[in-house]
């Protein structure tokens, strides 16, 4: 797995450097923004987790990065995150200050945790699904 993570992050970093990140939002999603939106985004919820995710993205954008996780062929995780977007968004319809993510956490249930618990334990599926994605697009990541 060693070599898998050290090719897609070499692979992401490039990808940022060179701004391939950057997109319209619901354009066509290229191998490079697919890759350091599913990148990027298990940084940020393996650091926060998904309360903390969702609630930094922006409405809206929550699509384009469960839509990257199927693409980049992840769709169990891609499947984890939808469901997690739905408990979230859940709570937040449901309290008084949608924007205070402490407010919106505390009415997300147990479900969550396990959800969680089940999305970092796929990092190695995640790792092995980048690395083949990251192999089977080689023009697209090639400087």
């Amino acid at each position: 797995m060693d070599a898998d993570y050290n090719l897609v992050n070499k692979t992401f970093c490039d990808c940022v450097d060179r701004g391939q990140h950057k997109r319209r939002f619901f354009s066509k999603l290229k191998p490079g923004t697919v890759l350091c939106e599913v990148w990027h985004s298990f940084g940020l919820i393996g650091n926060g987790g998904f309360h903390n995710f969702f609630g930094g993205i922006g409405k809206r954008r929550e699509r384009q990065f469960i839509q990257s996780y199927d693409i980049m062929g992840a769709p169990k995780i891609a499947g984890l995150m939808e469901e997690a977007y739905q408990l979230f968004d859940q709570a937040r319809r449901s309290v008084d200050e949608p924007e205070d993510i402490d407010v919106v956490r505390k009415r997300c249930d147990s479900r969550m945790t396990e959800i969680e618990r089940d999305y970092y334990g796929s990092e190695s599926e995640l790792v092995r699904a980048a690395a083949q994605y990251v192999r089977a697009n080689p023009s697209s990541f090639s400087g």
